[in-house]
């Protein structure tokens, strides 16, 4: 009984975010029909690499780099925030599922507040860096053993974070080893979100999260970047 209680007690206060590659994520269409833009009045964002725990020859780290060197063009580019601020759900709401932050659920957030969140770029357990995407990743390979007892996450997540409690982000070399940089930048995106604030709910609405939608956007425009170069 002792055991069950510390165990409810632990999810209770440190929650897990990850990203599950199941989830199918909702972009919507109205930005690809939109012909006009918007001024933004929002600060640069900056994109600080401060620990990447990666193997030093690893090819996984050097698409990791370059995730990293497109992230600010990414991010600050005027389709990153039209895409965030116009967005609708399959439903036509203009507004996220779960637009709260985990510390404040009956504070909801609209599209442009959100926005302005991921631009404050204020992570929960790195006070002080305003406007700066701190990113914090390792890499976890799981030994034979932990893929037989932590089936769920070696073979089913692609990151995670513990938000109120931890500047880290844990990326699964499972799917890591065949990401191209795109991809990371998606990944990525997800779960720094997930620091500012932001997790999941239920999983028939959550590809319309802005974890996940953020993610997949950043990652459309990579993809558009590297073709355009």
């Amino acid at each position: 009984m002792k055991t069950c209680l510390f165990i409810l007690f632990f999810f209770s206060t440190h929650t897990f975010a990850s990203t599950d590659p199941d989830v199918k994520v909702w972009i919507g269409n109205k930005l690809e029909k939109s012909n006009h833009q918007i001024e933004f009045d929002l600060p640069w964002l900056d994109v600080v690499d401060e620990e990447l725990e990666f193997g030093k020859n690893s090819i996984i780290l050097h698409q990791v780099e370059k995730a990293i060197e497109l992230l600010p063009k990414v991010l600050n580019s005027p389709k990153f925030k039209q895409g965030i601020l116009e967005y609708s759900r399959r439903n036509g709401d203009q507004k996220f599922s779960r637009n709260y932050l985990w510390d404040r659920k009956d504070e909801k957030l609209s599209n442009a507040e959100i926005l302005n969140i991921i631009f404050k770029g204020h992570e929960h357990t790195i006070p002080d860096t305003y406007n700066q995407m701190n990113l914090n990743v390792k890499m976890k390979k799981c030994t034979r053993f932990e893929n037989m007892v932590k089936r769920k996450w070696c073979k089913g997540v692609i990151g995670h974070t513990l938000p109120k409690s931890s500047k880290w982000i844990t990326v699964n070399w499972q799917f890591y080893r065949g990401y191209k940089a795109p991809q990371i930048v998606n990944n990525l995106v997800h779960e720094w979100i997930h620091l500012l604030g932001f997790l999941h709910g239920s999983k028939k609405t959550m590809g319309e999260e802005i974890t996940y939608v953020a993610g997949r956007l950043a990652q459309n425009i990579a993809e558009e970047i590297l073709a355009a170069e």
